[in-house]
């Protein structure tokens, strides 16, 4: 991949060379905002790139999904908002512990609340979008600001909290499948410098599962803001979410046809198995001005979570040939505590006639995790697919079964970083940075230390008034978890690549968008070790030779051609190839990136038909198409398009919406393992929630 890094370095160094000829040229005039709905806010990607740049000032590709758009699409998870996010798939809740995506071909990118991310295993698998007022997706390698992440890039949530002029809000869900939520957001101002806001929720989801047990979530988040002084404000917090739902994995997949076997309401396990999941967050936020050009920020956050599974059938596979799945007696627990902290300065001044805007921060984070259960397959059973009977095997018991679980796992990671951006003129930007991680994991009598350095550079130029032209280097690495044949932890993938690209931001049109081309490697993927053997202390170790790349393109934009009317639009297409070494030392590809889609693509309006005095009317809808999807050699999933719609009322305070998310009620596999008889999540059917909310 030298090539990437040769190309970079010869676009920045004519990048610099150019900036000196053009210094004299600069004016420190501000670029003039706008505001379009959606998924391009200019002015609203702060939170993610830890700085106060506008989009268009970046070298990287940002997608911003705002709180109007949530509230349109009005998304019942995660994935239903990522869903308009063009290279992202649905990579699975890995049976209820991890909601997991694939981006730009590479799986598990980080999920962030506040720049803070959510448990890597366990807990609330489905943050609570009740809380979250924007999503953000950072496209590429990016461990600069962040930390560790594959080169996929990461997704990060912004949380409601107290402020001023905050309003309140009573909302009450309902749809099919007996569901039911009412949700308060209340707000209010105890003086001009504190302010109080609690969100709380009640969720009762029988879902299409057919399991005894309902989804019920309970959630609650009060949060205090106050403003010391005009320069300094501490913001203190707390979120609580308890669930008991079913413990499901899924149903039958046919492997030759990619099609669900059955009833897709149909459990493959024991239709009385449950699961309890939990997530205590507490946290401050520290914002202080030091002065008109520096800006100091503070966070710390403590979160605990974890899940407990009832004694449970769990299935293990499918015999095709006698159409049954064999389950197993089994059951686990996992428990995370982790204490980070973010400390962060950030500049505004000139250096010489340039514009300089500069951050400099160190994160840590202390996680402790423990994960044990019970399992045998002693204990085993075969339920008749075509015809099950739940009633026949009872829960398990599980008193005789033997214990697993290593011990607990305590890791320690800090970074410190530093990013730069330079406006040469008020058209040339430069930017370069850099973090240093280090990490330490300790495991009974097996330890992990490893140090590793980012980097990061990139320019923006302002062809136009309205559109600029960008290129980026960004690289990044995740610690790996595989163990060689001596039992030593492998070291860290890293991950590298180089995006070019145009943004357009056109006030006339009222149009904004991104295209985006990529070229991204990952190195250091592990895979089996030929040269294991019974002889060795792990007989089953693993090399970090693999590699996997993905190269592509992108096109998100957003349009408002009038006050009434606003379109969405997102499409991806990416070439996604993994890579083994064989016996002899030669470079073999293995197929298509599992999981990854092909292409993607998206498409959501919204209309006002009607809007006089304090009434008005709106419809709106849209398309999700999810191309082929490669699991393994064996399986392939077939694309799939989804049409959802909304109309919604509005009469003074009042509100009424309808929405209706698969429409033609399509029948497709959602996420998918690869094994014929377990995490094999169905696609929701269609599904109907009607919402009032009264605003006061």
């Amino acid at each position: 991949m030298q090539y990437r890094k040769s190309l970079i370095a010869l676009a920045i160094a004519g990048a610099t060379t150019s900036s000196f000829a053009l210094a004299n040229n600069f004016d420190d005039t501000s670029v003039e905002k706008i505001h379009v709905r959606g998924t391009q806010h200019q002015e609203d990607a702060s939170s993610i790139l830890r700085n106060g740049l506008e989009l268009k000032e970046i070298a990287r590709s940002v997608q911003i999904l705002d709180n109007e758009f949530i509230q349109e699409v009005k998304p019942r998870n995660l994935q239903n908002i990522l869903a308009f996010t063009s290279n992202l798939t649905f990579e699975g809740p890995n049976d209820g512990r991890q909601t997991s995506f694939t981006l730009r071909g590479f799986p598990r990118p980080p999920v962030l609340v506040d720049g803070f991310r959510m448990s890597e295993w366990g807990g609330v698998n489905e943050p609570e979008l009740w809380n979250i007022e924007q999503v953000e997706v950072l496209k590429g390698p990016d461990s600069i600001l962040f930390g560790e992440s594959n080169p996929g890039g990461l997704i990060n949530m912004r949380a409601k909290r107290a402020g001023k002029n905050v309003g309140n809000q009573v909302v009450l869900e309902a749809g099919n499948y007996g569901y039911v939520s009412p949700k308060v957001d209340l707000a209010t101002s105890i003086n001009d410098s504190t302010h109080v806001r609690v969100l709380g929720l009640y969720s009762d989801d029988e879902t299409f599962r057919d399991y005894a047990q309902n989804k019920e979530r309970t959630f609650v988040a009060p949060s205090i803001k106050f403003e010391a002084s005009e320069n300094l404000i501490f913001t203190l917090f707390a979120e609580h979410t308890e669930e008991d739902v079913p413990a499901d994995f899924g149903g039958v997949v046919d492997m030759e046809t990619g099609e669900m076997v059955g009833p897709i309401g149909q459990p493959n396990n024991g239709k009385y198995d449950t699961m309890e999941r939990h997530v205590k967050i507490y946290g401050l936020d520290t914002d202080y001005n030091l002065n008109e050009n520096w800006f100091l920020s503070a966070r710390v956050r403590h979160m605990e979570s974890g899940f407990k599974y009832s004694a449970l059938w769990l299935p293990a596979g499918f015999n095709a040939e006698t159409n049954s799945v064999m389950r197993v007696a089994a059951n686990q627990n996992q428990r995370t505590k982790e204490d980070a902290a973010q400390l962060s300065a950030s500049g505004d001044f000139d250096f010489g006639t340039m514009r300089n805007r500069f951050v400099i921060g160190v994160d840590m984070r202390d996680t402790y995790d423990v994960t044990w259960g019970r399992w045998s397959p002693a204990m085993s059973n075969m339920l008749d697919w075509a015809n099950p009977d739940y009633e026949t095997d009872p829960q398990p018991d599980l008193s005789e079964l033997p214990a697993y679980g290593g011990p607990p796992s305590d890791t320690k990671r800090s970074g410190l970083f530093a990013q730069n951006y330079l406006n040469v003129t008020d058209d040339f930007i430069i930017s370069a940075g850099v973090r240093r991680d280090s990490m330490e994991r300790v495991r009974a009598d097996q330890v992990q230390d490893m140090d590793n350095t980012s980097m990061q550079f990139g320019a923006t130029y302002n062809i136009t008034s309205d559109v600029t032209a960008y290129i980026s280097y960004s690289e990044s690495f995740n610690p790996s978890s595989s163990l060689d044949k001596n039992n030593n932890y492998l070291p860290p993938e890293e991950g590298e690549g180089v995006e070019l690209g145009l943004k357009g931001v056109m006030p006339e049109l009222d149009l904004t968008f991104t295209f985006a081309l990529f070229d991204i490697a990952k190195n250091n993927v592990a895979q089996s070790d030929p040269t294991a053997g019974p002889g060795d202390p792990n007989p089953f170790g693993s090399i970090a030779i693999g590699e996997q790349t993905s190269s592509g393109v992108e096109l998100d934009l957003s349009w408002q051609p009038s006050d009434e009317f606003t379109v969405f639009f997102n499409a991806g297409a990416a070439d996604n190839e993994q890579f083994e070494f064989d016996a002899n030392g030669s470079k073999v590809s293995i197929g298509q990136t599992r999981g990854a889609a092909e292409k993607t693509a998206s498409l959501w309006g919204s209309y006002t038909v009607f809007n006089e005095g304090d009434l008005s009317v709106s419809v709106g809808g849209g398309a999700e198409y999810m191309g082929k999807r490669y699991i393994m050699s064996s399986l392939t999933l077939d694309e799939h398009t989804l049409v959802n719609a909304f109309v919604r009322i509005n009469k003074g305070d009042w509100q009424a919406q309808l929405n209706v998310s698969n429409l033609t009620d399509e029948r497709y596999v959602a996420s998918t393992w690869g094994n014929p008889g377990r995490g094999n999540q169905p696609g929701v059917p269609r599904l109907v929630v009607a919402t009032v909310s009264y605003n006061f």
